[in-house]
């Protein structure tokens, strides 16, 4: 029996906002929306350095009696126990280094955010350029 990668992972500093906050700021407006960040793990690159850890069989077909295909995950997995740490790492990191090139509401963003999901609340909903046409 090998070795479980998430057995050898560092679960990672928790960066997750504290829920009870979260959800307190989300209903602090009349209109409460929610979005997520689609595939949040498979938005961020694992270095080059440490491709070869998340190799992975395929068999063609399904044929297990046929020689398997080897690949690399490019991107962070759904499951790995470091996962969750290392992307909301680079969430926070691109909100600090790039929020000042967007509207405020950019950097406000990681208060609303718990893992990939965002919850916030507007005070009316307009047909045309409001926050809910610019951000889902």
């Amino acid at each position: 029996m090998g070795v479980s990668l998430n057995a050898l992972l560092l679960q990672g500093p928790d960066l997750a906002n504290n829920l009870i906050g979260v959800l307190l700021r989300f209903r602090t407006e009349k209109v409460a929306l929610q979005g997520d960040i689609e595939s949040m793990f498979y938005q961020v690159k694992v270095p080059l350095k440490d491709r070869n850890l998340l190799r992975f069989l395929w068999w063609p077909n399904g044929d297990m009696n046929s020689e398997p295909e080897v690949y690399r995950m490019t991107v962070h997995i759904f499951g790995a126990t470091s996962s969750p740490s290392v992307c909301n790492f680079a969430l926070r990191q691109t909100a600090q280094n790039y929020g000042n090139q967007f509207e405020p509401q950019v950097a406000e963003t990681i208060f609303e955010q718990y893992i990939c999901r965002r919850l916030f609340s507007i005070d009316r909903i307009r047909r045309k350029g409001n926050i809910v046409s610019r951000w889902c």
